[in-house]
């Protein structure tokens, strides 16, 4: 592990038992396979956890491995967690770790989080490209050696996050988030195919459609970046952030349709 602490606050969940995070063992995560996600916490309650069951079943399935819990029994200890933790905001990361086939344990802890700033959501934020392919995107599984990539990449050029980039240098999706870009009030973003299925992207081109907005899922050549009138990613930490710079090629932050989507994403948290 990095030196950065993973499991923060006071208490953890191991094997549905609460432990202090001063014994959380991180070997529970790095060795062999771990099947995770991470669900927001506002206000005492989880944000789309049901979707986020959903997608942690999904990758479990399609890895050929089994889990004999159930959403409500997985729900019933999100909350003991948050509970536990004094109803406290921020990320929770669920975790199934398997050696082999088998279920070694399951954990749920809180995780540090970067949230945008408001400078951020209004000046846009940069990233930089790398060149990786994610093989399974469908799959939320725990990969150290790429975070701990990542993190050194953000950090030498000052980035909030890579932009991924295929062999066939078709763009991809930020290492922790869904990209779209906008030209001519039309919404563009990679296919399906080529990324994980946010949970933000989904409710994303829900308000699209109640919106009126145009969108496309094609593929994206980086060569074709310029031609792009603005940009923007979305996430279960930075929601619906506009970006400013890829590379060398700067972005205008402000956009009428980024700006209906913070507003009506931000509407839509404000409901549930």
């Amino acid at each position: 592990m990095s030196d950065l602490k993973e499991c923060i606050n006071v208490n953890y969940i191991l094997n549905g038992q609460l432990m202090p995070c001063e014994v959380f063992d991180p070997c529970h995560l790095t060795e062999g396979l771990s099947v995770y996600e991470v669900i927001r916490v506002i206000g005492g309650k989880f944000l789309f956890h049901e979707d986020h069951l959903e997608r942690f079943d999904s990758t479990i399935k399609i890895s050929g491995l089994t889990l004999t819990l159930s959403h409500l029994e997985l729900t019933r200890d999100l909350y003991r967690l948050v509970e536990a933790n004094h109803f406290i905001d921020g990320n929770v990361k669920l975790v199934c770790n398997y050696q082999g086939a088998n279920l070694s344990c399951y954990m749920m802890y809180y995780v540090p989080h970067q949230y945008p700033s408001e400078k951020e959501y209004s000046e846009g934020v940069k990233l930089v490209s790398i060149r990786f392919v994610r093989k399974d995107p469908h799959k939320k599984i725990w990969r150290q050696e790429f975070r701990e990539m990542v993190s050194r990449v953000t950090l030498t050029e000052n980035a909030w996050d890579v932009l991924l980039v295929n062999e066939e240098g078709l763009v991809c999706e930020a290492s922790k988030a869904n990209i779209f870009f906008i030209r001519e009030n039309i919404l563009y973003t990679p296919p399906l195919a080529l990324v994980l299925p946010g949970i933000t992207r989904k409710y994303i081109l829900t308000l699209c459609e109640q919106q009126f907005i145009r969108i496309q899922e094609e593929n994206i050549q980086y060569n074709d970046l310029d031609s792009f009138d603005a940009v923007f990613i979305t996430g279960t930490s930075p929601k619906v952030l506009p970006v400013s710079q890829i590379d060398h090629i700067s972005f205008p932050a402000n956009h009428m349709l980024t700006d209906t989507l913070i507003k009506e994403y931000n509407l839509l948290l404000d409901n549930l």
